[in-house]
Order: C-alpha cells, then sequence, then structure tokens
C-alpha cells in the first residue's frame, strides 16, 4: 500500500529497567521492570511494513489516525497534541513545510 500523503510514525521498543535481574524469576512477567523507548519518523509515503511494524501511523496530510496499537479509540487530535508537546522542533518543521509560516490547518486550543 502506497500513497503520497505525509505520515507520522512511531516505533515502540519494549526494554528492561535493569538489564542486569532479567535471570531474576518471574522479572518478564512484572510490567513495571520495562520501560519503553519511542522513536518517531516522518514519511511521504507508507509501505507496507510500515503497517506492521509501528504502534502508532497519523496520516498528518489528512488528519486521521491510521494505526494505534495502543488504543484503537485514540483520536488525532490527542495523539497529534501528545507528539506536538514532546517533539516541538520537529513538527514546527513539518507544519512550516505543510502549511507555511503559520500553520492553522492542525490546531486547536488544547494543542499547544
Amino acid at each position: 500500500m502506497k500513497t503520497k500523503s505525509l505520515h507520522l510514525l512511531a516505533f515502540y521498543t519494549r526494554v528492561p529497567r535493569d538489564p542486569k535481574k532479567t535471570h531474576t524469576k518471574g522479572y518478564g512477567k512484572d510490567e513495571n521492570n520495562y520501560s519503553y523507548n519511542e522513536e518517531v519518523h516522518f514519511t511521504r509515503g507508507l509501505k507496507d511494513k510500515d503497517l506492521l511494524k509501528a504502534g502508532v501511523i497519523l496520516n498528518i496530510t489528512e488528519k486521521k489516525v491510521v494505526k494505534c496499537s495502543m488504543n484503537s479509540a485514540a483520536e488525532f487530535l490527542d495523539l497529534y497534541a501528545y507528539y506536538k508537546k514532546n517533539y516541538p522542533q520537529y513538527i514546527q518543521i513539518l507544519e512550516e513545510g505543510l502549511y507555511g509560516e503559520k500553520p492553522e490547518v492542525i490546531e486547536q486550543n488544547n494543542i499547544d
């Protein structure tokens, strides 16, 4: 599946908080022993492997959620607000490139 829309892809990897203790019995069963690494990519076009591997896919052009493996009921503006808050320098470049100097297309009072 290929398209020309601009997408935000988020990949998540679960890693042990203390790798030295992974041999302990029951370590893997306790979610508190793990944290998640987040890696965010922007891409024009979407590949089949992106659909399989990414945890979150936002179609920025059409302002819709393509995939959210953590919460299937998540709304585009809520997810976009999260990434805008945590990656402001990249979202600013993205918005300026898409909408010119004053991005007004993806604005909502509670995003900023």
